[in-house]
C-alpha cells in the first residue's frame, strides 16, 4: 500500500458540528479533512443543492438564523480538504492515529471526530413497507433538494414538530393534505406554559412553527391530536389506503377507526443518532431515552472513550443544530488544545460550555413535550409484519424464538438465532422495535437488552473498495 496521507484532524460529517470544528482547527492551522456523503456542506439540516448551485437556501436557516453563515464560511475556507460524495466504512487505532477508510480513499488523522448526525426513526406497523409509506424527513428532502412532489395526497402522522413544517412545505407546493395525525393528546397548560419557557433565545423557531400552523388552520387541514396509523394498506404498485385510529395518552389504539385513500403516508417519529462508526471502533455507549436512545459517552469535553477519537452533534444526543453547533465548536477547542497545549483558550472554552447548557435545556424541553411512547409504537406491528426488512424477518418468528428461550436476554442474541440486524443496514432500522420486543417479554427495562454490534463495513460499499485496507 503506498504511503498514506496524514491529516491533523479527520472530521466525518459536514452538518453543522462537522462545520463548526473545521473552522475551529483551521483558525488554529491544523490540516483538515472533512468527510460526507452528500455534495455539499450543510449536512441534513442545512441540506444544500447540488454543485454547480452555489446558493444558500434550506428552509432550516428560518429556523436556524446561523446555520446560512456557518454554510457560507465553511464553504469559503479553503484550508478545508473536502472530500464529498465519500462513505467512511471503518476507522480503526493506527499507532497513534486514526486510519479513516472510506469507499474511495483512506487517509490517516491525528485526531477525529465522529459528527454523523441522524436518521429518522422508522416504526414497524402492518404496511410499512409499501412504497408510498416513507419518513416525513424524506419527503422534506425530496421536494426541497429536487424539488420532486410524490403524490397528491397526503397523511402525514407522528410525534416530531417536523410533521407541521412539512405539511406546510406540502401545502405551498400545492399537494392536499387531507390529515395530520400527532399521536400524543392536546396539551395541558402546564406543558403550554413551560414550552413558553423555552421562548427566549430560540423565537426563529417558535415563529416559523406558529407561521406553519397559521397558514395550516387557514388551509382548514385537519391537524388532531391522539390519533395514529395503525396499518397502510396497498400493493407493489404503491399504497392506496390508511387506517388512522383514535389513541389514549399512552398511544394506545382505542379502536375508532378512520381510513383515508391517500398516496404518500409520511411519518414523523423523531430521530436516532448514527452511531455505528464510534460503535465500530470500540467507544462506549450510555442509554438516554430521552435524547435518541443509545447514544456516544463522552467527557463533557467530547473526548470519548477511545483515544484521539471525538463525537460531536446528534451521535452524542439528539439535541438539534444549535447545539450540534456548539458541541462542535468545543471538539474543535479540544483538538487544539490536545494537539498543541499553548493554544488552549480557557474563555471560549467557559463561553461554549454555556452556551451548550443553554441549548440543552431548551432540547430537553423539546424532548420532553414530543418523546414518543415506545412501547406503544412496538405494539403496532403485528405477527405478519416484517420486523426487519434486510433479512424479512417477521415479528411472529421473534417471538416463537423469545417464547420458546426464556434465558434469551440480549439483542444479539435475537440477532444471532432470527437474522434480525444482519442485512446491509446492520440493524438500523430494526433495533429500537426489536429491543422495545424484546423489553416487554422479558420484562426488562430496554437498556437492559443492549445494542447491536458493529461490524466492518457499518455501510454496504462494493468489495473492490476494500482492496487497499
Amino acid at each position: 500500500m503506498a504511503d498514506l496521507k496524514c491529516f491533523d484532524v479527520a472530521i466525518i460529517g459536514a452538518g453543522p458540528a462537522g462545520m463548526s470544528a473545521a473552522l475551529e482547527c483551521c483558525r488554529n492551522d491544523l490540516s483538515v479533512v472533512v468527510f460526507d456523503e452528500q455534495g455539499r456542506a450543510g449536512g441534513q439540516i442545512f441540506r444544500q443543492p447540488p454543485p454547480p448551485s452555489v446558493q444558500v437556501n434550506s428552509p432550516a436557516c428560518r429556523l436556524y438564523p446561523f446555520g446560512e453563515v456557518l454554510v457560507r464560511k465553511a464553504e469559503a475556507e479553503s484550508r478545508i480538504d473536502w472530500r464529498f460524495r465519500q462513505t467512511v466504512w471503518g476507522i480503526f487505532p493506527d499507532e497513534d492515529r486514526i486510519r479513516v477508510c472510506t469507499n474511495k480513499t483512506t487517509v490517516l488523522a491525528r485526531k477525529t471526530l465522529v459528527a454523523t448526525g441522524a436518521y429518522e426513526m422508522p416504526v414497524a406497523f402492518p404496511g410499512w413497507t409499501l412504497p408510498g409509506v416513507m419518513g416525513v424527513g424524506a419527503i422534506q428532502t425530496l421536494l426541497r433538494s429536487q424539488n420532486v412532489l410524490l403524490g397528491r395526497r397526503f397523511v402525514l402522522a407522528g410525534s416530531h414538530p417536523l410533521l407541521i413544517l412539512v405539511a406546510d412545505m406540502l401545502l405551498a407546493a400545492g399537494a392536499e393534505i387531507q390529515e395530520v395525525a400527532i399521536a400524543r393528546s392536546r396539551p395541558r397548560f402546564r406543558e403550554i406554559l413551560d414550552g413558553l419557557l423555552a421562548v427566549p433565545g430560540n423565537i426563529p423557531i417558535f415563529k416559523e412553527t406558529a407561521s406553519s400552523l397559521y397558514k395550516l388552520t387557514k388551509a382548514r387541514v385537519s391537524i388532531r391530536f391522539g390519533r395514529i396509523m395503525v396499518e397502510a394498506r396497498g400493493n407493489e404498485e404503491g399504497l392506496s389506503h390508511v387506517t388512522l385510529s383514535d389513541c389514549d395518552r399512552d398511544w394506545i389504539p382505542s379502536g375508532a377507526h378512520r381510513v383515508f385513500e391517500t398516496d404518500i403516508l409520511g411519518t414523523g417519529f423523531g430521530l436516532l443518532p448514527s452511531t455505528e462508526l464510534c460503535r465500530q471502533i470500540g467507544c462506549a455507549a450510555q442509554w438516554d431515552s430521552r435524547n435518541g436512545g443509545w447514544i456516544v459517552k463522552h467527557d463533557g469535553f467530547q473526548r470519548t472513550t477511545v483515544r484521539n477519537v471525538y463525537v460531536a452533534g446528534e451521535p452524542a444526543g439528539i439535541r438539534g443544530a444549535a447545539s450540534a453547533r456548539t458541541e462542535g465548536e468545543l471538539a474543535g477547542l479540544m483538538i487544539v488544545q490536545d494537539l498543541i497545549p499553548q493554544r488552549r483558550d480557557d474563555r471560549l472554552i467557559r463561553r461554549n460550555l454555556s452556551q451548550t447548557k443553554r441549548n440543552r435545556k431548551f432540547s430537553d424541553r423539546v424532548a420532553q413535550f414530543f418523546q414518543p411512547s415506545m412501547r406503544a409504537l412496538s405494539d403496532l406491528a403485528s405477527d405478519g409484519t416484517v420486523i426487519c426488512r434486510c433479512e424479512d424477518v417477521k415479528r411472529s418468528a421473534v417471538a416463537e424464538f423469545l417464547e420458546r428461550n426464556s434465558h434469551a436476554t440480549s439483542i444479539n442474541s435475537v440477532k444471532l438465532a432470527c437474522r434480525t440486524g444482519m442485512g446491509f443496514c446492520q440493524g438500523r432500522y430494526c433495533h429500537h422495535t426489536l429491543a422495545q420486543i424484546l423489553s416487554n417479554a422479558t420484562n426488562q427495562p430496554v437498556e437492559r437488552c443492549g445494542e447491536f454490534t458493529a461490524r466492518v463495513p457499518v455501510k454496504p460499499i462494493p468489495a473492490r473498495d476494500l482492496s487497499d485496507v
